[in-house]
């Protein structure tokens, strides 16, 4: 049987299906009996599992903290189940919140996803200060070309500003089959030197949120 699944994801499933068959029986059994869905099974090892990677957690608190998921997930969406198991863990056991934070940064990445009519989305996982910099300086570089002649809206001008940072020319109506020629031109002059990075009033500190958002995090 073919599952159509990304490697990663046909991974982690893995990894997930083994720690529940063989260290959650009490999960597997809730999951047999049809007490709980396979989403509210999965996130309990994935919550006990943070817990059980915290410094000086004993397994007799991971196992009275799967209890307590247990106890709490009936009747309950997946979702809403997910944001419980957090909440509880982050409550009962605040020091927790380190080891995620670092499982959380050590799966950064950069992908894309095809999009229609010639389009895609590119997606970055990163940390959220840096995504939040990264917006707010886009934002702020938009909103400095902005003026009379550009005919760009200001989302469009924020993918822009984005797709030149990364090295990438900017769309044209040859390239795209749409729009007017100023949304190709509007931010390079003459001599395809863009104004991106360039405008000294880049709308009101981007460049700070640039640092901010890029530190490490």
């Amino acid at each position: 049987m073919t599952l159509c699944l990304p490697e990663t994801t046909a991974k982690a499933l893995a990894a997930q299906a083994r720690d529940l068959v063989g260290a959650r029986p009490q999960v597997m059994a809730a999951l047999r009996a049809g007490t709980l869905s396979w989403r509210h099974a999965f996130t309990i090892p994935d919550e006990t599992g943070t817990l059980a990677g915290t410094q000086d957690i004993m397994a007799a608190d991971v196992d009275a903290f799967e209890a307590a998921l247990l106890a709490v997930a009936p009747g309950t969406t997946g979702a809403r189940f997910a944001a419980k198991a957090r909440r509880l863990r982050e409550g009962t056991h605040p020091e927790s919140l380190t080891v995620r934070t670092r499982e959380a940064i050590s799966k950064r990445s950069l992908g894309v996803e095809a999009g229609r009519d010639g389009m895609a989305w590119l997606t970055l996982h990163i940390p959220a200060p840096a995504a939040q910099g990264a917006l707010v300086y886009c934002t702020g570089q938009a909103r400095a070309l902005q003026g009379p002649g550009e005919y760009r809206t200001p989302a469009q001008l924020r993918a822009d500003t984005a797709t030149l940072l990364l090295g990438q020319p900017l769309p044209t109506p040859t390239s795209t089959g749409t729009g007017n020629s100023s949304a190709g031109s509007a931010g390079q002059d003459t001599t395809g030197t863009t104004r991106i990075g360039n405008n000294s009033n880049s709308g009101g500190g981007g460049d700070n949120a640039a640092g901010s958002g890029g530190g490490d995090n």
